[in-house]
């Protein structure tokens, strides 16, 4: 994990297992979470238990693995109100054309590659 100098590792860590839990298929044990993230086990429970204190994660009774809190959900519906979607779904597929089509770099002159605008 790479952190830049601004950043917090706990709470970098922490917003991690957030993403891994939100990409899991439903639920998440701590194993799984720690060996993708690359953490060691005890420091992936010890984040999972001040995120569940928060209501960001909640821990299956009968499995003991993990999923999205309600929290969460919260959240996202108060940012859903707050943001212009419209604007950011532009933004995403306009990233997402950039990823398809990116610029030459400048040893590309001449490759016969089409201009950008031509792609």
């Amino acid at each position: 994990m790479v952190l830049d100098g601004n950043a917090v590792r706990s709470v970098d860590r922490a917003a991690s297992l957030l993403l891994a839990l939100g990409e899991s298929q439903g639920e998440a044990g701590v194993t799984e979470l720690a060996r993708r993230l690359g953490l060691h086990k005890s420091t992936a429970s010890r984040l999972l238990a001040t995120l569940q204190r928060r209501g960001l994660v909640e821990q299956d009774g009968e499995t003991g693995k993990y999923r999205l809190g309600l929290v969460v959900i919260r959240l996202a519906e108060r940012a859903e109100r707050t943001l212009d979607l419209r604007s950011k779904s532009y933004d995403m597929g306009h990233i997402d054309d950039i990823r398809k089509h990116p610029a030459p770099s400048i040893g590309d002159e001449g490759s016969g590659a089409p201009p950008p605008d031509q792609r």
